[in-house]
């Protein structure tokens, strides 16, 4: 390693006024916590949907940003809904069917017949879902790149 002269000892800290103090303090703390927020919204920002903001209204603000979001949550829990209604409807159904149909069998017998019903259905709930978001991922894609490719990126 070459010889590389002393560095200079450090200056002396300055003094402050209490006030002086005060407002170091409280800038510090706000850049500290606009920092978080940077943070915060790289860490969110490729999510599909996020707003990627702590507080307010979502990123843009916009009435058409805020009804997007609105209508993705509504979806999302009519989504919900069904997975759980329709297995048990299914499963209701295919237990009023087995008591009709199989008179002679019994209760354990229909309860095993609607918990395999109501299973399929969720299975094929699970695959239409995982299926439709599939696609609305690739048609998120698409637009991305579609106006990219329009702005020169």
């Amino acid at each position: 390693r070459p010889w590389a002269p002393p560095s200079p000892p450090p200056p002396p800290a300055p003094t402050l006024t209490p006030s002086e103090s005060e407002s170091r303090s409280l800038r510090l703390s706000q850049l500290r916590a606009a920092a978080e927020r940077r943070a915060y919204s790289s860490m969110v920002g490729s999510l599909p949907g996020s707003s990627a903001s702590l507080t307010g209204p979502p990123s843009g603000g916009s009435a058409a940003t805020v009804a997007s979001e609105l209508d993705s949550a509504s979806h999302a829990a009519a989504t919900a809904l069904n997975m759980i209604l329709l297995p048990v409807t299914v499963s209701f159904v295919l237990y009023m069917l087995s008591v009709r149909f199989l008179p002679g069998s019994s209760e354990a017998a229909r309860a095993i017949l609607c918990v395999v019903g109501g299973a399929v259905m969720m299975g094929v709930e699970m695959l239409l879902f995982v299926i439709r978001s599939e696609a609305v991922i690739g048609e998120e894609g698409r637009r991305r790149r579609k106006a990219e490719r329009r702005t020169g990126k």
